[in-house]
C-alpha cells in the first residue's frame, strides 16, 4: 500500500482560539501576543501534526479529516454521521455484488469493488459539486464537496474495504489512485463515472455538467506527482485559509497557513503563509494606526519581504503618524513617531523616512506661519538642521518662507527696522538669494521714506548709509544723498 500521505492540521488551532480570534479582530493586541495567537496548536490537532499517515483506519482518517475542517467543535455529531452512513453505504454495497467478489483478490474483482465503491459512495455521501465545499461538515450539512474532499471521503471507504489507495496532486486539482495488483488506475472522485474514466463514455459529458470544468487527462498536466496523505489533508486547511481571507478573517487564515506551512514543508506551504502573514500584517498595521499605535505598526511591517505592498505599508503609517501631530497641533508626536520606525530595521533614514520628515517640518513649519509664531518655526528648522537628516537647501527654503512672511508682516505694521534685521539674519545662510534681496531693498526704501518725516537727519543718514553699503550700484539709495535730505 503506497501511502505518501502527509497530514494537514489546522483546524485544531481554530478551535482553542476561535474566542480570542474574535476578540482581537475589535480589540487590538500587542504584535507578540497576535503571533502567540498564529502560532496556536491545539492537543487535538497536535495530534494530527505527530502521525505520518503511512498506516490509518478509515476512522482515523475521517476523524483527521474532521479536524484539518475545523470542525472538532462536531467531532462526535459527525462521526456518528459517518458510522451511519456507512452502515447505509455497506449494506448497499454488498447488495450490489456477489459475495465472492469481496474474497476475491484479483484484477478484476479488486477492479469492480474499487468502481462500484466510488458510485455507491455518490449515492449515499455526495449530491452535488461545489468548489467551496471542502469540510466534513459540508458533507453532512449539503452534500456537497469539492475534489479534495470527495477524494478524502474515497480513500476512507477503499482503506474500509481493503483497497490499497493514494493521491495524485495536479497544478490545480486531486485525483486518488487505487493501487490494483496489475496496475494502479486512477479516479475522478468528483463524478459518479469517475473510476478510470478513459474507459466511460458517460464521464465525458457528466463531469463537465456537474463540475463546470473541461477534463482534462492525468497526462496531459504539467504537474502530476504522488501526493502524501498529510499533504491531502493540508488542502483542506489551503481551501480553509483561502476562505478565511476572502471573509477578511487574517488572524484565522494566518494561525491555519501556519499549521499549514508545517505540514507540507515545502514552497507551496511557505508561500501560503507568507501570503497569509501578508495580510495579517496588512490589516493590523491599518487598524494600530488607526489608534495612533505606530510601534506595533511597524512592529508588524518590518517582518515583510521588501516588495511594493511594504513600502506602501510604511508610507500609510508615516502619513498617519504626521496627520495625527498636525491634527494635535505637536509636531513632536509626528517625529518620535517617524523615528519609532528605525527602531525595527525599517528605514534606516531612506528616502520614504525623509520625504514624510520633510513633509512633517513642512507642514509644521506653514502651520506656525499662519499662527504668526515665528520664533517657533525658526527653532524647528534650526533644530532639524542640528539633526542632519533633511537637505539643509529643504530646510533654507523654509527658513526663507518664514523670514518673507514675518518681515513683510513687519513692513506693513511700519516696524521696518526689525523687517530689515530679519532679513538680514536669513541672508546671512542664503547671501545671494534673489527674493530676499528684493525685499530688503523695499524694506530700506520704505524705512527712509518713514524715517524723512519721522527721524532727526542724523538717523536717517546712518540708514542711508547702510543701505548703500548693501546696494552701491542702487541709483535710489544715491539720489537720497545730497540736499534732498534735511541734514
Amino acid at each position: 500500500m503506497k501511502h505518501i500521505y502527509k497530514v494537514t492540521g489546522f483546524t485544531a488551532l481554530i478551535f482553542a482560539a476561535f474566542s480570542l480570534f474574535s476578540f482581537a479582530q475589535e480589540e487590538l493586541t500587542t504584535f507578540e501576543e497576535t503571533m502567540q495567537l498564529v502560532s496556536v496548536i491545539t492537543p487535538e490537532f497536535q495530534e494530527v501534526l505527530d502521525k505520518d499517515f503511512s498506516q490509518y483506519t478509515d476512522k482515523e482518517l475521517i476523524e483527521a479529516f474532521i479536524t484539518v475542517s475545523s470542525n472538532n467543535d462536531r467531532k462526535e455529531e459527525l462521526l456518528d454521521f459517518y458510522e451511519t452512513q456507512t452502515k447505509a453505504f455497506d449494506e448497499a454495497l454488498t447488495e450490489q455484488l456477489a459475495p465472492e467478489i469481496f474474497e476475491d483478490s484479483s484484477y478484476e474483482s479488486q477492479y469492480l469493488l474499487a468502481d462500484t465503491i466510488n458510485q455507491q459512495m455518490h449515492r449515499t455521501f455526495l449530491r452535488r459539486y461545489n468548489k467551496n465545499s471542502f469540510t466534513f461538515a459540508d458533507l453532512k450539512d449539503s452534500q456537497s464537496y469539492d475534489c479534495v474532499s470527495a477524494s478524502l471521503l474515497y480513500a476512507a471507504l477503499l482503506t474500509r474495504w481493503n483497497i490499497p489507495c493514494g493521491a495524485i496532486e495536479t497544478s490545480d486539482h486531486v485525483l486518488v489512485k487505487v493501487i490494483l495488483e496489475a496496475k494502479d488506475v486512477f479516479v475522478e472522485t468528483t463524478n459518479f463515472y469517475g473510476f478510470d474514466p478513459g474507459s466511460k463514455k458517460e464521464f465525458q459529458s457528466n463531469f463537465g455538467k456537474a463540475t463546470g470544468f473541461t477534463y482534462v487527462a492525468p497526462g496531459r498536466y504539467k504537474l502530476f506527482d504522488d501526493l502524501p496523505m498529510k499533504k491531502l489533508l493540508a488542502l483542506v486547511i489551503q481551501n480553509d485559509v483561502f476562505m478565511k481571507t476572502k471573509e477578511k478573517k487574517y488572524l484565522e487564515a494566518s494561525n491555519l497557513a501556519y499549521i499549514l506551512q508545517i505540514i507540507r514543508d515545502d514552497e507551496s506551504g511557505k508561500n501560503s503563509y507568507a501570503s497569509s502573514f501578508a495580510n495579517l500584517a496588512s490589516y493590523m498595521s491599518r487598524e494600530n494606526n488607526k489608534k495612533g499605535r505606530y510601534e506595533e505598526s511597524f512592529k508588524w511591517i518590518q517582518d515583510l519581504p521588501q516588495t511594493q505592498n511594504k513600502r506602501a505599508l510604511l508610507n500609510n503609517t508615516y502619513l498617519a503618524a504626521v496627520n495625527a501631530a498636525e491634527k494635535a497641533d505637536n509636531y513632536q508626536i509626528g517625529y518620535d513617531a517617524l523615528d519609532l520606525s528605525l527602531n525595527y530595521g525599517v528605514t534606516q533614514k531612506n528616502g520614504e523616512y525623509i520625504r514624510f520628515r520633510l513633509m512633517l517640518t513642512n507642514n509644521s513649519v506653514v502651520k506656525f506661519i499662519d499662527a504668526q509664531k515665528f520664533d517657533e518655526a525658526r527653532k524647528l528648522i534650526f533644530s532639524e538642521m542640528d539633526a542632519g537628516v533633511l537637505s539643509k537647501s529643504d530646510l533654507l527654503k523654509l527658513y526663507r518662507s518664514v523670514t518673507v512672511k514675518e518681515s513683510n508682516l513687519l513692513y506693513n505694521q511700519k516696524n521696518y527696522k526689525k523687517a530689515i534685521e530679519t532679513t538680514l539674519d536669513c541672508l546671512e545662510y542664503m547671501p545671494k538669494d534673489k527674493v530676499l534681496v528684493s525685499n530688503l531693498k523695499v524694506y530700506y526704501t520704505g524705512y527712509i521714506e518713514y524715517l524723512k518725516t519721522n527721524a532727526k537727519p542724523s538717523e536717517i543718514k546712518a540708514v542711508v548709509a547702510e543701505a548703500q553699503k548693501r546696494f552701491p550700484n542702487e541709483k535710489a539709495f544715491q539720489d537720497l544723498t545730497g540736499e534732498s535730505i534735511p541734514y
